[in-house]
């Protein structure tokens, strides 16, 4: 067994990013759990079947161990174009793909004049949501360019999913909680958002698996409600699912009126 320690705390950006090349110069995949995760039991075997199941698929990226609290009985799993660091498992090749694309990005070309990213971007809404949400991914792209914030690894990854054109497998059921909130937290303050609050559940049978592997846009847009959970994005949550609820009357009635 290798381990890597360091004297002293290197902090949310250098410490992840130091970890994870030093993990992928040893090893080809693997799991990684940040201190504030807690998987249950099925995190580990659902993680251990999809690394074996997409190992040689390069259209997978990695998979998330956490479903951000959403549930569905109707599938074990499926794609979804946002990388969830919140207890997940990737390979060397995913690795080296971010090496390779993340200092390309230039933050003169906005998401929106890009049309690889303004495609994997767009979500099933009307009026100006895809913009806002593309804004929001914007500022934060920007910020990790310009080292105004200290967490950027984890947003290097989303970039490279979504630039590439990639996919990551995301849990029907939820297998990770985050305890990393409160008072005494670095970023995450706050404890009234739902996602430090959503429980385990258990696995729904990963055994299955889809015919073909499918966004499911309810889940992309309860993704949107989950991540968007400071008191100034909560406007644009609600902006959302208005929009998603609008999107969906003006579907039954077009059926209606065939």
């Amino acid at each position: 067994m290798k381990t890597l320690y360091h004297t002293k705390n290197l902090g949310c950006r250098v410490a992840p990013e130091t970890a994870l090349g030093w993990f992928f110069e040893n090893e080809t995949e693997g799991i990684i759990l940040e201190d504030d995760i807690i998987p249950n039991t099925g995190f580990f075997e659902f993680i251990e079947t999809m690394l074996e199941r997409y190992r040689d698929d390069e259209t997978i990226f990695s998979v998330n161990g956490c479903s951000l609290g959403f549930q569905s009985d109707k599938d074990a799993y499926g794609i979804t174009r946002y990388f969830n660091m919140w207890g997940w498992a990737t390979w060397r090749r995913s690795y080296e793909t971010v090496q390779q694309t993340w200092p390309k990005y230039n933050p003169e070309i906005t998401l929106e004049n890009d049309a690889v990213m303004k495609n994997n971007m767009h979500l099933p809404v009307i009026s100006n949501g895809n913009t806002s949400w593309r804004n929001y991914w914007q500022g934060l792209f920007n910020d990790v360019f310009y080292k105004r914030i200290d967490t950027v690894w984890d947003y290097q990854w989303t970039y490279t999913v979504l630039k590439t054109g990639k996919f990551c497998i995301r849990p029907s059921q939820n297998y990770v909680i985050n305890v990393g909130s409160g008072e005494m937290a670095t970023h995450h303050t706050f404890t009234e958002a739902p996602i430090f609050n959503f429980v385990y559940t258990a696995p729904n049978y990963i055994d299955k698996k889809p015919k073909t592997l499918q966004i499911n846009y309810d889940f992309e847009l309860y993704h949107l409600g989950a991540m968007v959970h400071s008191f100034y994005f909560k406007s644009l949550t609600t902006r959302y699912l208005q929009s998603y609820l609008k999107f969906k009357m003006q579907h039954i009635k077009s059926k209606f009126k065939k």
